[in-house]
């Protein structure tokens, strides 16, 4: 058998030539060569035994195939190896054609050594070593250890492991910080907690000893709740530039100004008075306001009937000597006129409520007085203390 092509077949993936193919003999077939050996030469195989020399006739390829020691896995790849470049050369001579057809039949027999499992091959292994545990060694297995420790996927996990450390340590510090705030705002909340109650205690005892009780103040504050603005509907205001102390009743004692602004319509309801005060920039009081709001219309009723219990509970504390609740009865309209009508409520603005929503909940009730019957505080109550026989003295003005 004259030589044919010489391959270097080393461990592992690298594959190097040896030698050139020798000169092309003649084909049976005229019009191609079937040399395999000179027409294939530029294909390599690797195999562990180093040098192989593949034959001319490709007809001895199976005998050269049987004679050399390879795996399942290699006999099956050298099978298609062969196959692939016998289709690129001989598939038109009939001799190759025949040869093809052996080497499927040999590869047919591969595969159903591979199927036959894997623990026939290991005992070859294992007899060809002389010992299980003395495995040829493979290049480069180190090196793809080194690999798997330091590639970017590794390396772009460790990142996020240490970044989510760094996090849980911030929020670790945040926690603490907040739970630290949250000890102050506890102290904090308990010492104004306990001011406030401080405070409303002090207030509650100013009122007993003043000889309201705590029924009679809840009844009046409702009482007080009670007269909002209705909007804007039938709404009047004027302006004035003198100061009569934030009291509408000061500057407008007989309620002439409020009949001419309002016309008829202040006998047919009730109204509430508000009055303000314009400031400029620099902080100087420059115009006094006055506005009057239509309140609901209601009619049948006294006003004793509507808040029987307030009036009774002011009379009996002010028969007990309570000044406060005298001047509580000097603020309510008198018990046995119509409330339907014909009454004027005066509210002041006070600077703790600026910053109330509701903008008639910023003033606070401060009289009533009789539209069509128009009387001063004091000339109110002394007529109530002569009424009720209340245990006070009217003070006549010098």
């Amino acid at each position: 058998m004259s030589l044919g092509h010489s391959l270097c077949l080393s461990p592992g993936d690298y594959v190097s030539h040896h030698g050139l193919p020798s000169p092309t003999q003649a084909s049976s077939s005229p019009e191609r060569n079937t040399n395999l050996g000179a027409e294939i030469g530029h294909q390599n195989f690797v195999h562990d035994l180093g040098l192989l020399t593949l034959p001319e006739n490709p007809r001895e390829l199976p005998r050269l195939l049987n004679s050399i020691y390879l795996n399942s896995h290699q006999k099956a790849e050298f099978v298609d190896r062969v196959r692939l470049m016998m289709d690129e050369a001989t598939m038109d001579h009939p001799r190759q054609m025949a040869t093809m057809s052996e080497l499927g039949s040999k590869r047919k027999a591969t595969d159903g050594d591979a199927a036959r499992g894997e623990t026939s091959q290991a005992s070859r292994d294992g007899d060809r070593t002389g010992n299980g545990n003395r495995n040829r060694p493979q290049e480069g297995a180190l090196l793809g250890l080194q690999r798997g420790s330091s590639d970017s996927q590794m390396h772009s996990l460790s990142q996020e492991l240490q970044s989510s450390a760094s996090h849980i340590q911030e929020l670790e510090r945040e926690r603490a910080c907040i739970n630290s705030k949250l000890v102050h705002a506890r102290k904090r909340q308990k010492i104004v907690h306990e001011k406030a109650e401080a405070h409303k205690d002090s207030v509650q005892s100013e009122r007993r000893a003043a000889g309201i009780s705590d029924e009679l103040w809840q009844l009046y504050q409702i009482f007080c709740e009670a007269l909002p603005a209705q909007g804007y509907s039938g709404h009047h205001s004027f302006a004035w530039n003198k100061d009569y102390g934030d009291s509408y009743i000061k500057y407008d004692p007989a309620m002439e100004i409020f009949e001419s602004v309002v016309d008829d319509a202040h006998k047919s309801r009730n109204w509430r008075c508000e009055g303000a005060v314009i400031y400029s920039e620099s902080g100087v009081p420059t115009t006094y306001q006055v506005h009057y709001y239509p309140l609901p219309m209601l009619k049948g009723e006294a006003w004793e009937t509507r808040w029987a219990n307030l009036h009774r509970l002011a009379i009996d504390a002010a028969k007990q000597g309570s000044a406060a609740a005298l001047d509580m009865l000097v603020s309510l309209p008198d018990k046995n006129t119509w409330f339907g009508e014909g009454w004027l409520f005066e509210f002041g603005f006070k600077e703790h409520r600026r910053s109330r929503p509701t903008l008639s909940q910023r003033w606070t009730f401060r009289a009533s007085h009789n539209v069509f019957s128009p009387v001063s505080d004091n000339t109110k109550r002394a007529r109530l203390i002569a009424v009720h026989s209340l245990p006070f003295t009217v003070e006549k003005k010098q």
